[in-house]
This record gives structure tokens, sequence and C-alpha cells, in this order.
């Protein structure tokens, strides 16, 4: 349930240095989430009818499939105009875990029982946009094999 706002949120406290090591400015590289935010529009537009049509399982797999090789393209990305195509399939990708698991409890549970899980699932949504930005800054160091995160270049 956290994975769409953690992957939404994570690379905000870099957004300066992946400015830099792109050559563009901040605003070039905050399109990035733009585009994250517009995938996720659309995955979830198409979303729901594609895990009625094809079930629940094989939607959620491709669509963790298509974020996985999207977080990839994201690190690997060479320009910004890569980074934000990437991004916008990172938001498809993170759209299906949205879709899916709403949809999942909707079948299971019904009345308190689905308002309890429902309730549950909110609070765990909630806690991605805390940690985020957390991992945002502490991985750039952990990568870098502990050497301090102003020392990372992107």
């Amino acid at each position: 349930m956290t994975l769409n706002p953690i992957t939404a949120s994570i690379y905000l406290p870099a957004l300066g240095a992946i400015a830099d090591d792109l050559g563009v400015s901040i605003a070039v590289v905050q399109l990035a989430l733009t585009g994250y935010y517009l995938g996720v529009a659309v995955g979830v537009m198409f979303g729901g009818p594609l895990t009625d049509a094809l079930g629940r399982r094989s939607v959620l797999l491709v669509g963790l499939g298509v974020l996985a090789a999207a977080t990839v393209a994201v690190a690997l990305a060479p320009a910004a105009p890569i980074l934000i195509g990437a991004r916008v399939l990172q938001g498809l990708g993170s759209s299906t875990a949205i879709v899916v698991v709403r949809a999942i409890v909707s079948d299971v549970a019904r009345g308190r029982q689905a308002a309890r899980a429902f309730s549950v699932l909110m609070g765990i949504l909630a806690a991605g946009p805390l940690v985020a930005p957390l991992l945002g800054t502490a991985l750039p160091s952990w990568a870098a094999g502990g050497r301090s995160s102003s020392d990372f270049s992107w």
C-alpha cells in the first residue's frame, strides 16, 4: 500500500543533485514528479477494468514488473527526458498496487470488516510520505559506502 507514495517521493531530497548530474534545472527534474502522477492517473483509470477482466494477480504482477523495470531506468537515466518517461512508467506500474489492493479488500470484506480493513490500509498508506524522504536522504550515503551524502554525486 505504501509502494505508491514511497515511489512518488523518495527522490525528492536529491532533486538538486539529479538536476546537477543531468545538467538541467530543478524545474525540469520536478517534471518527473508530474510525469509520475500522470502515469498514476492513467493507470488507475484503466487498472480497475483490467483487474476485472484479466484477474487481480496477473495485473498486479505485470504492474510490479513495469515498476521494477522503470525504477532501473530511472536510476540509470542519462538525460532528463528519459528520467521523465521512466517516471511516467513508474506511475503506471505503481498504480496497479493502488487498484488491486482496494479491489481485493472489496472482494473479501463487507460492512464493518471492509471499513476496518480500509482503515488499516489508510494508516499504512500514511506512513509512505513520512518514510520516503528519510529513505531518499539516507540512500545516497548508503549507496556510496557510508560516505557523506554531500560527497555523493548522482
